[in-house]
């Protein structure tokens, strides 16, 4: 087994002397300094596991040898050596960090006792230290492991968002294909659509769940046959209810599907009306979430403002009249504030196929 070390710091020979024995029959290894120095310069020279310093000493006080090992090796128990008369004195440096006090003339029993205490003490304070290491290397470690995971992590959500962002463009280039009166008029709804939503202050992922949500507002048109579509002729009543189902048929379409749970209200709700008399569900007033009013305005703005199979583009003045007089009716009213305070109709928003 190991022999515990232990510092004697005191200016008496005899004392001295009488410590060294008695710390070797009990097993431990001594080195015996008479004054401060040559104490500091054991200390830097190894390692110990007590320190035994008597409370007076002819240059430097033994509270302040405390002090000045307490600050440089806070884990090293000291016992201070004192006579009976400085009993006050000793537990003074008791709440300056000694570990405890032994009272001369030294006892064997006494001084076995104390030190096998301090020596408990001194390797609890080790112990701890090194569990504290361990816990800050694990701690490194585990932050390192998270670090390697989110960035894994990143690079898959990444790779989701771009599989995300290619099947929203295939299924607007759907659309287009099966209506190429409509061409663009998905991207341009959007990008009218992200233009207001700053205005009003929207957040980064609503932003980008209202681009893909506009993107896809009109895929349920996929199901609706090519002579309706594309008729010259004013739609028959049929015709026309085969039309206002495109909404619930198109969030059918992605309903299944997890990462479009956030656009459902776009393709669902783009047709209701501010005065509750739209469609599929008859939402009224604020029951239409703003950016699903946004997509409102801004669709009805791009229908008017293209050439459509039953149709040509509208002058702009009379788009201008309908919007101002459907405020309040078919859309919110300070969406069509906002609409005209920024004068979204003069933006031009290029279109080269179905780029996002």
């Amino acid at each position: 087994m190991e022999k515990k070390r232990v510092l004697v710091i005191d200016d008496e020979r005899i004392v001295r002397k009488v410590l060294q024995i008695q710390l070797s029959t009990l097993g431990y290894e001594v080195t015996v300094t008479g004054n401060a120095q040559e104490a500091f310069d054991a200390l830097k020279a190894d390692q110990y596991n007590a320190v035994i310093c008597d409370i007076r000493l002819p240059k430097q006080r033994g509270d302040e040898i405390l002090k000045q090992i307490v600050q440089d090796y806070p884990t090293l128990p000291v016992i201070m050596l004192t006579g009976f008369i400085d009993v006050d004195l000793a537990v003074s440096v008791m709440k300056l960090g000694a570990f405890d006090y032994i009272n001369k003339p030294i006892k064997r029993e006494n001084l076995a006792v104390t030190l096998s205490k301090a020596m408990s003490y001194k390797n609890l304070q080790d112990e701890k230290i090194r569990l504290e290491k361990e816990n800050i290397k694990y701690q490194k470690m585990l932050e390192q492991k998270v670090s390697e995971r989110t960035n894994e992590l990143r690079k898959a959500l990444k790779r989701l968002q771009a599989t995300y962002v290619d099947t929203i463009r295939a299924l607007s280039s759907t659309i287009e294909a099966k209506d190429p009166y409509i061409r663009g008029h998905s991207y341009r709804v959007s990008q009218y659509a992200i233009i207001m939503a700053k205005e009003f202050g929207a957040s980064p992922q609503e932003l980008w769940d209202l681009e893909f949500g506009a993107l896809l507002h009109d895929i349920g048109k996929v199901t609706i046959e090519n002579r309706i579509l594309h008729k010259k002729k004013p739609l028959t009543d049929k015709e026309i209810q085969i039309i206002r189902k495109h909404p619930v048929v198109g969030e059918n379409i992605i309903k299944n599907l997890d990462f479009y749970q956030q656009i459902r209200q776009y393709v669902r709700n783009h047709h209701e009306f501010f005065n509750g008399k739209g469609y599929p569900d008859g939402l009224k007033g604020k029951e239409i979430p703003l950016l699903v009013r946004i997509i409102s305005l801004v669709d009805a703005f791009d229908a008017m403002n293209s050439d459509r199979a039953y149709r040509l583009r509208l002058p702009m003045d009379k788009i201008i009249r309908i919007i101002k007089e459907e405020k309040g009716k078919q859309f919110g009213p300070e969406v069509v504030e906002m609409f005209f305070k920024i004068k979204l109709y003069e933006n031009e928003i290029p279109y080269e196929g179905s780029e996002l």
